[in-house]
């Protein structure tokens, strides 16, 4: 579920947050207040595509090119279990071993939440590896990085003596790790779509009489 969206320099919005308390959530305003470019945000987000013209344009003469898009999701044991499959799944494919556990399922579980922030360079072509990045709030880090199993490897110092130390099984210091389980988490939480046009929905009339005969039966 979602609970919060955070929008920075996207279109019309300089710097916007909401919360939702409800599954069901109405956006309401005049033309031109912002509803679309609230969705078009979220699109941009969940697609991780966006460009110069979806910059605030008074931002952009202010030469900031940064735009950040941030949603906060309420996490439940479906998605603990999902991330903890991705996270296998990251580790087959880059070829460490699988069949060892990387998170600690009990100390995960204390992620009640987690806020995720997809970054926009807009200064940078959408082909350069900085365009853009995604990142979990600091909070939500700290019980990732809590929850890393160790691992124990024997080590043979200088005196010949082999010493049992240690280590995390993957190194969440390293930014391309961060990044890698960021997406593991990301790709976990609902899919959001959004429908602009709703012709292919809706029929081309609606009869009166057919209202009336709806709530009749």
């Amino acid at each position: 579920m979602i609970k919060k969206i955070h929008i920075q320099n996207f279109k019309s919005i300089i710097d916007l947050t909401f919360e939702i308390n409800d599954n069901i959530y109405v956006l309401a305003g005049q033309n031109e207040a912002g509803k679309s470019s609230i969705l078009e945000a979220i699109q941009a987000y969940e697609d991780g595509i966006s460009n110069l013209e979806n910059l605030n344009f008074e931002e952009q003469d202010k030469n900031n090119y940064l735009q950040k898009i941030c949603i906060t999701y309420i996490f439940d044991d479906y998605i603990i279990d999902e991330v903890l499959v991705e996270i296998q799944d990251l580790l087959e494919s880059d070829k460490r071993d699988k069949d060892k556990p990387v998170l600690d399922k009990f100390k995960l579980q204390k992620l009640k939440e987690i806020s995720i922030t997809r970054i926009f360079d807009l200064e940078k072509n959408k082909d350069d590896d900085d365009f853009q990045k995604i990142e979990i709030d600091k909070h939500s880090l700290a019980i990732i990085k809590n929850s890393i199993i160790l691992d124990e490897k024997k080590i043979q110092d200088v005196g010949h003596k082999i010493i049992i130390k240690k280590i995390p099984s993957i190194n969440i210091n390293d930014e391309e790790n961060i990044n890698d389980i960021a997406h593991c988490f990301w790709r976990c939480t609902p899919k959001l779509t959004l429908f602009n046009d709703f012709n292919d929905i809706l029929p081309d009339s609606i009869l009166i009489s057919d209202i009336e005969n709806k709530n009749t039966n």
